[in-house]
């Protein structure tokens, strides 16, 4: 892997805290496992994917303000916010076909490479954010990257309704 982009890394987690001064350590793993490795996780099973995202768009009227965060530290993903869809500037199937065209293949390789990008990014993310190191996740993550959802105080806090995409995939 190649050495991390600090610069980069620094601006997305910038922006994060700017949105979500809330955010925990565990919102901030959240953001860079999406953008490691992306949204292949949604898409075990297609047709529930679609099922599911249709709901939550016809189940949502409270979104963040952004339409789409850039959270691209290595692989140029961002997060769409589903808002766009609920105000029509993007349908479902479109907004789909993107995530669909944003999965990444993920082997052995891809683990080892993110357990490297981890060592690199998190005491930036600690040091941004004012965290104690989280040991029990960086455990985890030495075994085997975890999957986990946002943090209550997030949910609580904000309006998480979006998709994982590729950049070049966001055509509003």
């Amino acid at each position: 892997m190649n050495n991390l982009n600090l610069k980069k890394a620094e601006k997305v987690i910038l922006n994060e805290k700017s949105l979500h001064p809330l955010a925990t350590f565990q919102d901030y793993y959240k953001l860079t496992y999406q953008d490691f490795f992306g949204p292949a996780h949604l898409l075990q099973n297609e047709e529930k994917a679609l099922d599911y995202l249709e709901k939550e768009v016809r189940n949502t009227n409270k979104f963040e303000n952004y339409e789409y965060q850039d959270i691209g530290i290595i692989n140029n993903f961002v997060r769409v916010n589903l808002k766009l869809v609920k105000e029509e500037k993007i349908t479902i199937k479109g907004l789909f076909a993107a995530l669909k065209n944003s999965v990444i293949k993920i082997d052995y390789a891809t683990n080892e490479k993110w357990k490297q990008y981890c060592t690199q990014l998190y005491p930036l993310i600690q040091k941004i954010g004012s965290f104690e190191p989280n040991k029990k996740l960086f455990k985890q993550i030495k075994n085997n990257p975890p999957l986990v959802s946002h943090s209550k105080l997030f949910k609580d806090n904000y309006q998480p309704h979006y998709r994982i995409i590729h950049k070049p995939e966001l055509k509003i």
